[in-house]
């Protein structure tokens, strides 16, 4: 059986103590393949993210642990990713 983590800190493992998420644990007394998505600091954004990735990896079980609302992403617009941030103004999918 497969299954994908998907959420923020709490959910996902750290790797100054692995083996010690509950995602780990869990898998390795049942001997379950792990996919491990989850983040810390995700917003529920980017943890919808995770639930596709894990749709896409075709995992028989989805574990999915919100965050609080009030995590966001705000645009970041540099020279590297401006043309995006103009194809997005031009679709209306972002507004100034």
């Amino acid at each position: 059986m497969q299954i994908a983590i998907c959420g923020d800190s709490w959910f996902s493992a750290d790797l100054d103590y692995p083996g010690k998420s509950f995602g780990e644990v869990m898998c390795d007394k049942n001997n379950w393949q792990l996919w491990s998505l989850a983040r810390g600091g995700c917003s529920n954004f980017a943890i919808a993210l995770q639930v596709d990735k894990a749709i896409e990896l075709g995992v028989d079980v989805v574990v999915i642990g919100a965050t609080t609302p009030d995590r966001c992403e705000f645009p970041i617009i540099n020279d590297q990713n401006i043309s995006i941030w103009r194809k997005c103004l031009d679709r209306k999918l972002y507004k100034k």
